[in-house]
């Protein structure tokens, strides 16, 4: 990690994260970190994993992996830079499938408000999503993630109603996740745009950094960076 970041970043980013992503799933606490799973999105790679790994030997993959198979889902397992837990991983016979950047953007700047969303617009903000990641036959599960999370979790729609993400704050970070846009209006600035909104109202609550995390896979990586966005370190993600 860069010297200009603070030296506690990675733990308050990991704590963000895992705070969210246990909002979307449903959390278990076992002895050496966190199991994340989903049973109305199965296979989703952000939000069905193992993460927040403190320590990993070969019995306790066995039993991560046994939990993956009880609940028949992919096994995505995430790592921060250990060469200890990944030779773990590499000698039980996993191999890496990604790997997720997580950056920072410093905020600031002013950007028109979008609508934030309530409950009768939960459908709305639920179709958006699953039309941007293409996954409809979740729609109804995601509803019920976003109403029950309303007060917890903002979700914005733009002015157009095509694009949408979601806000978190903690530790002095604001995080941005489930940005998306339709497939017919991409490229029209609409993400762009929820990001300036999310950087101007980091800027305006006091907080640190807006933080969001991406796949290499997704090759977004040059977008991010054109919007001002650093990496502040990378997580391997294994699978079998």
């Amino acid at each position: 990690m860069s010297s200009t970041w603070p030296e506690d970043l990675i733990s308050r980013i990991e704590d963000l994260d895992l705070v969210f992503t246990g909002m979307w799933s449903q959390p278990s606490r076992v002895g050496y970190g966190i199991f994340f799973y989903t049973p109305d999105m199965p296979n989703d790679i952000f939000f069905d994993k193992l993460a927040g790994i403190t320590s990993l030997d070969a019995k306790a993959l066995e039993d991560a992996l046994c939990m993956f198979a009880k609940f028949n889902t992919i096994p995505y397992i995430y790592v921060l830079p250990r060469p200890d837990l990944e030779r773990t991983l590499l000698e039980g016979g996993m191999k890496m499938h990604d790997v997720q950047r997580v950056l920072c953007k410093k905020p600031g700047g002013q950007a028109q408000a979008p609508r934030r969303v309530g409950k009768q617009e939960s459908i709305a903000w639920s179709e958006v999503f699953c039309k941007s990641y293409d996954c409809m036959e979740w729609k109804d599960a995601v509803t019920r993630v976003v109403q029950s999370t309303l007060n917890e979790i903002e979700y914005y729609l733009d002015e157009s109603g095509t694009s949408c993400v979601a806000l978190y704050a903690k530790n002095s970070l604001l995080g941005l996740y489930c940005l998306g846009t339709v497939p017919e209006a991409r490229r029209e600035g609409h993400a762009q745009a929820l990001v300036d909104f999310a950087t101007s109202e980091a800027g305006k609550r006091g907080l640190d950094l807006l933080v969001l995390e991406t796949y290499e896979r997704d090759g977004l990586g040059t977008f991010y960076a054109r919007l001002g966005f650093d990496e502040v370190y990378r997580k391997k993600v294994y699978t079998t």
